[in-house]
């Protein structure tokens, strides 16, 4: 069956004349038969069955642009009217009743995971990020307190300082003297688990 559509399809296409009933007119509808077509009006219906090639055909023939008309409005002078009245000055206000409550101090939050010959920690510092100064003064602190710092990170997070490193196993209360002596401002201490 697909021959039979292939050949069809190469079977030009053939012009119908139609012919008015009553008269009116002596000839058909179309003056030229379709072999009488240039190829500039077979291109034309061909675009308009064809949505890619009228696609194509829009973008090598750009719409022409136009540019606005700007106005200039002439501009209107309007004189004030200035009436003088004396108006009571108010009275003095008085500043408003300060209800606030001091900020409450950093807090902290470590956790860690052994490893056997190590331990993984990750601590959490409520004190703002003090940049790379404040970690190097950190990583410091710790390492002669333990002699075991390894893979070091220190990151800001939600504005606040992000630790993470490896120590020797059982080095908890090195490490939480360290950090306190870094940050004594962290209420009740550090917590780092001596595990």
């Amino acid at each position: 069956m697909r021959p039979l559509g292939i050949i069809l399809g190469l079977i030009p296409a053939f012009h119908v004349a139609a012919r008015p009933n009553h008269g009116d007119y002596s000839r058909s509808v179309y003056d030229k038969t379709p072999y009488h077509t240039t190829a500039a009006e077979m291109f034309k219906r061909q675009q308009s069955l064809n949505p890619l090639a009228s696609f194509i055909s829009s973008i090598f023939q750009p719409e022409p642009t136009v540019q606005p008309e700007t106005t200039v409005q002439p501009e209107t002078t309007v004189q004030p009217t200035t009436v003088q009245t004396q108006q009571p000055s108010p009275p003095p206000a008085s500043p408003p009743a300060s209800t606030t409550t001091p900020p409450s101090p950093p807090t902290q939050s470590c956790h860690g995971t052994n490893h056997y010959y190590w331990t993984s920690y990750s601590v959490q510092i409520g004190i703002p990020y003090g940049g790379a100064q404040d970690c190097d003064a950190t990583y410091h602190a710790l390492e002669s307190a333990t002699t075991s710092i390894t893979n070091w990170q220190c990151v800001e997070k939600d504005g606040d300082i992000q630790l993470w490193f490896n120590a020797f196993a059982n080095d908890g209360a090195e490490i939480n003297s360290a950090l306190e002596s870094r940050y004594p401002s962290v209420a009740g201490g550090f917590n780092c688990p001596d595990i």
